[in-house]
């Protein structure tokens, strides 16, 4: 939304500023922002409206100007990894020439996709 009054009052930019009618469109949620690392805790994210920006003459998304989800987040408990970890572990494991091997998709990784990590029982992965 564009400020006009106050201290945030910047020149539009100059894609808002094409004599073209454009409707602003949602983009991309943010990653959520968490008050605990583990165990449960409270977080919230945001998307704005940038995905087109709304031209002058276009509508700005429907709904609130920024808006917001709140709710549980890093519900794994301490001392485990998330499932978001453990998805980036592996595509960093399949991704790997030396851990993968020539063809991709080595050892490691199928060892890992099938919940065993490598080193056996109690094996820990730096993150």
């Amino acid at each position: 939304m564009l400020d006009l009054v106050g201290d945030d009052c910047e020149p539009p930019s100059k894609s808002m500023m094409e004599p073209v009618v454009r409707d602003g469109g949602w983009g991309m949620w943010s990653a959520w922002e968490c008050s605990a690392d583990c165990d449960g805790g409270f977080g919230s994210r945001e998307r704005l409206c940038n995905n087109p920006e709304p031209t002058l003459w276009g509508h700005n998304c429907p709904g609130w100007d920024v808006p917001r989800q709140f709710g549980l987040c890093n519900n794994h408990k301490c001392g485990t990894f998330s499932d978001e970890v453990r998805l980036r572990m592996l595509y960093s494991l399949a991704n790997d020439p030396y851990l993968a091997g020539p063809e991709g998709g080595g050892a490691v990784c199928a060892q890992m996709s099938h919940g065993r990590v490598p080193g056996g029982p109690g094996a820990v992965l730096a993150a």
